[in-house]
């Protein structure tokens, strides 16, 4: 039976075995009133720094959740490669689904942007509650595919300020005559670009495409049908782990 996870950010990694831990408040009430588990269950928690540790519940109370730490490891979940993927904002439901889906795959950073074609944009004002609300869905998704590292998630800034930035990656394009993305991850065998751009709903405007190339990015297509936006981020963002070996 699989373990419930819960994500930690507190944890004292300097405990020993046998040690008594004791819960935060949100997550005892994930124990014991929603999961309703019992003394004897046994839980995992993790920080975000790749350690896991086992504990065997021992005393569950409303807010009050304490157990015995049995066992602590450093396990191999991540990806071999990291992997971030800039993503155009478009419908909060479908950039959403994308940042869980993504994250359960084992991508390691986020980076939204805004582009010329873009259906949402998000206020300076706005970016707090964003960040908080996307921040709880990749902790979610983390402790759900079993993940010990979370990505991270930056803020977001135009395309024109990501390309003054430098870093190039892949950005996926729909023009006739580009190669498959495969086949790029491929000839790159050796110079493995860890960044996947996706553009918005209707793509990315051909002067936009244009600075991207002239500033080092490669384009790459995804094949003949028309993807939308969060699926093609998936598909995109499997097709490079599987390159990696992190998948498959």
């Amino acid at each position: 039976m699989v373990m419930h996870r819960f994500y930690i950010p507190a944890l004292d990694r300097s405990v020993n075995r046998d040690a008594v831990i004791d819960l935060p408040p949100e997550a005892a009430r994930q124990c014991s009133r929603v999961l309703k588990l019992q003394p004897g269950e046994k839980i995992a928690l993790f920080d975000g720094s790749g350690i896991e540790v086992t504990v065997a519940l021992e005393h569950l109370s409303g807010s009050s959740v304490r157990g015995r730490m049995i066992a602590s490891d450093y396990p191999e979940r991540e990806a071999r490669r990291p992997l971030e993927l800039v993503m155009a904002l478009s419908r909060q439901e479908r950039w959403e689904w994308a940042l869980q889906k993504a994250t359960e795959l084992g991508v390691s950073a986020f980076q939204p942007i805004e582009t010329a074609r873009c259906v949402a944009r998000i206020t300076y004002a706005d970016w707090p509650r964003k960040a908080e609300r996307w921040g709880k869905i990749i902790i979610e998704a983390a402790e759900q595919s079993g993940r010990t590292r979370l990505p991270t998630l930056a803020g977001p800034m135009s395309l024109s300020t990501l390309v003054k930035k430098g870093n190039p990656g892949i950005a996926l394009d729909t023009a006739a005559g580009l190669p498959s993305l495969t086949a790029l991850l491929e000839l790159q065998a050796g110079a493995w670009q860890e960044r996947i751009l996706v553009g918005p709903e209707g793509g990315l405007e051909e002067g936009e495409i244009e600075s991207l190339l002239e500033n080092g990015w490669r384009s790459a297509t995804l094949g003949p049908r028309t993807l939308r936006c969060e699926t093609a981020a998936l598909c995109a963002c499997a097709l490079a782990l599987n390159d990696c070996g992190s998948l498959g």
